[in-house]
């Protein structure tokens, strides 16, 4: 997936990975998500790929945390200063492909059920 430089290309192999869930897989979508080279549709289908992994994990009993999504959009979006505070960051409309990530994540976070069927 890193190596690819067609968007399609890239897309369709995300989508293949929903059929495969394992914490590799996860850990494969996060990085996508993460990275900021990839266009912005790869890493917005990345999340939903990753929000279906994520259930099929935790229904399954195979391990993986139904928060990685919350954790990434942690990372990306809020505030570190205060570590027991998370304080989301001003939206930034100069970087448009950030700002479409930021907007899509929380349907995408709300989308994850764990084994009782409730939402992180």
């Amino acid at each position: 997936l890193n190596y690819e430089r067609d968007a399609i290309a890239q897309l369709k192999s995300i989508e293949a990975l929903k059929g495969f869930p394992s914490l590799t897989t996860q850990s494969v979508l996060k990085d996508a998500i993460m990275n900021e080279n990839f266009y912005y549709n790869v890493r917005i289908k990345a999340a939903s790929v990753l929000s279906h992994v994520l259930c099929d994990l935790c229904m399954s009993g195979n391990g993986g945390s139904p928060d990685v999504l919350i954790t990434i959009y942690r990372q990306l979006f809020c505030v570190s200063a205060y570590s027991h505070v998370n304080l989301v960051k001003d939206n930034d409309f100069t970087n448009f492909a950030s700002y479409m990530l930021q907007k899509s994540l929380p349907a995408h976070i709300t989308s994850v059920r764990n084994s009782h069927s409730h939402c992180p």
